[in-house]
């Protein structure tokens, strides 16, 4: 009798090979399939677990992932319904379409990754981030701060999953982003700034047209900006600002003796008689700077705060001294011996424990700039000298962001006098 041939081993493609690779335990997981983790913080966080040559790989899937793979799943669920939705996906996953439809769903995964890199290029976005060292304008802190809003938005836009042709229309999408991120309009203003020039840059470089992204509306700035004041992260709020009244007090709080106190006194003291900001206070103590108009002393400074200005002219301002405050303060720079306080001793310094404060109103260190224009027109000097003196390019600004507003000026007349309790009078000047 003849032998009978040994039945011949189904032959499978290296491709089935690769993905049906089975576990010592020869599991259904080897196929591979998604499940949900829950985070510490009560959310959770999609993974796409499988087996490749015997070991288990365990893979991150970002929401615009999953959205790509058609996974039916909200990022308002509960972890419970995650999973149980992810459970229900896998089971028809499984016995529904077979293992082929493991294969395709790896390939998908791989696609993702692919996707990814066409958002962002790695050639592409190396030679954006080399354009703006050499071609933007401003100093090298500004340039670097391009950078840090370049790479934010690689990161908002592969949550997005939006490619550059995509942008301009889904500009409620990308609005939804900064809401739910609590970002101020100045910050969205920039992103959305960076983001054309990315799109620009890189639809030029495939030889495609680029729309841009639409500025943000007046009404979306609003919103923005409502939201934004929910924020219970640390984030710098505007100042209260100084008065002289105010400096009289803080005088007699501070210790003599202590000449660290003494150091952040006289940084107040500074700030407030010049206008100056936090950064300007310490460039004018380390290299200062005086001239003579006419007779009239002058203090010279550097906004180094204007990153965007390139040329170093421009970024001078010169304030005269046109009183005797300011001749006391003057003579402190000259002392050399201030110091930059913590934010936290100016607001506990400024602070009445008899006033009921809101929890957004803290002193800081713009608290003496922001009194500057009052105690200026108080002086009878004009909005637009000031506006100069605090370094605007417009009286807007300085009229919008720094005159108090809680305080009403006006000319006395007869009506006033006779009817009415005469105001309180003005605060003696302290020197």
């Amino acid at each position: 009798m003849a032998k009978k041939k040994p039945k011949s081993k189904p032959v499978r493609s290296k491709i089935q090979d690769k993905f049906l690779t089975k576990t010592p335990r020869e599991t259904d997981r080897s196929r591979g399939c998604f499940y949900v983790r829950k985070l510490k913080s009560g959310k959770w966080n999609v993974y796409f677990e499988s087996w490749k040559n015997g070991k288990k790989k365990q893979e991150f899937i970002s929401v615009s992932k999953y959205r790509n793979l058609f996974l039916p799943l909200q990022v308002s669920m509960t972890v419970e319904q995650a999973r149980n939705a992810i459970k229900d996906y896998n089971f028809h996953r499984k016995n529904a379409i077979g293992p082929l439809a493991q294969i395709r769903a790896m390939k998908r995964v791989d696609l993702i990754k692919k996707f990814d890199k066409s958002l962002f290029p790695p050639d592409l976005v190396e030679l954006f981030i080399d354009k703006i060292r050499k071609e933007s304008d401003g100093t090298e802190q500004h340039k670097l701060k391009l950078i840090v809003h370049f790479n934010y938005i690689q990161k908002m836009v592969r949550e997005l999953s939006i490619l550059p042709h995509e942008y301009k229309d889904s500009y409620g999408y990308i609005v939804d982003y900064f809401k739910n991120e609590k970002l101020s309009v100045s910050y969205s203003k920039n992103l959305i700034n960076i983001m054309n020039r990315w799109g620009y840059f890189i639809s030029r470089q495939q030889g495609k047209y680029y729309e841009p992204i639409s500025r943000l509306k007046g009404t979306t700035k609003s919103a923005i900006k409502s939201i934004q004041k929910e924020k219970t992260d640390p984030v710098r709020r505007p100042s209260l600002p100084m008065t002289e009244l105010l400096l009289a007090k803080i005088k007699r709080k501070v210790i003599k003796s202590d000449q660290k106190q003494l150091g952040w006194l006289n940084f107040i003291i500074v700030s407030f008689y010049f206008g100056l900001r936090p950064k300007e206070v310490m460039t004018v103590v380390e290299k200062p700077i005086f001239e003579n108009h006419n007779g009239i002393p002058v203090l010279v400074v550097n906004q180094t705060k204007l990153t965007s200005v390139s040329n170093e002219e421009d970024r001078i301002k010169k304030i005269p001294v046109i009183c005797e405050q300011q001749m006391t303060a003057l003579g402190l720079i000259k002392t050399g011996h201030i110091l930059r306080p913590h934010s936290s001793w100016v607001d506990q310094l400024c602070k009445d424990p008899k006033i009921a404060y809101k929890p957004t109103e803290d002193y800081g260190l713009y608290a003496g700039r922001k009194g500057f224009t009052d105690l200026m027109l108080t002086l009878g000097q004009s909005l637009e000298d000031i506006s100069g003196w605090l370094g605007h390019h417009s009286i807007d600004m300085t009229w919008k962001v720094y005159k108090t507003k809680n305080v009403i000026n006006f000319n006395q007349t007869d009506f006033v006098k006779k009817n009415f309790r005469k105001p309180k009078s003005k605060p003696k000047k302290v020197s």
